[in-house]
């Protein structure tokens, strides 16, 4: 497991601000020598990774596409948080797993209420994707309490996540 901890993928999503994020680290070359980008800008990584079918009791097949894990808040509103980072891991053609940590209530014009989801909730999502995904890369945004904090770091620890570096 190769764990990077990213900035706010949220700018891809607002073009206007004229920068491309850096959302996965290290290089594509680095996350998984074979993998090819989807063929054409409208394929996406979960829209192409299933063919293969379900696995026993109905799960998905893993990914074929590498996997970035997004641990963060859901924002409502559809324009940040795990909702953004999921359209992001699309543009970037891997396959978004994710982690909720928080829900907000939120719009364009605001946040309006902010609940934190259960540490041992999160314990579960977590133990639920590192132990059966191949993660690559790891983003979070909004841990909203220092439980939730020490869950995530204890989970990455437990899994052999390591910092890395930007390309």
């Amino acid at each position: 497991l190769h764990a990077t901890l990213l900035g706010d993928a949220d700018a891809l999503c607002k073009p206007e601000q004229g920068t491309d994020p850096l959302f996965i680290v290290p290089a594509r070359g680095q996350l998984e020598a074979a993998w090819d980008p989807p063929p054409s800008p409208g394929a996406t990584a979960c829209s192409s990774t299933h063919e293969a079918g379900e696995g026993a009791a109905g799960a998905a097949v893993p990914p074929a596409a590498p996997v970035v894990l997004s641990i963060a808040g859901s924002d409502s509103g559809g324009g940040a948080g795990i909702q953004a980072d999921l359209k992001t891991c699309s543009a970037f053609g891997v396959f978004g797993a994710t982690v909720l940590a928080g829900l907000t209530a939120q719009n364009t014009a605001g946040v309006h209420a902010v609940e934190a989801v259960a540490p041992s909730f999160v314990r579960a999502q977590l133990e639920a994707v590192l132990g059966d995904l191949e993660v690559r890369a790891v983003k979070t945004g909004m841990l909203p309490t220092p439980d939730v904090i020490e869950e995530v770091a204890a989970a990455l620890e437990r899994h052999g996540a390591r910092a890395g570096q930007a390309a």
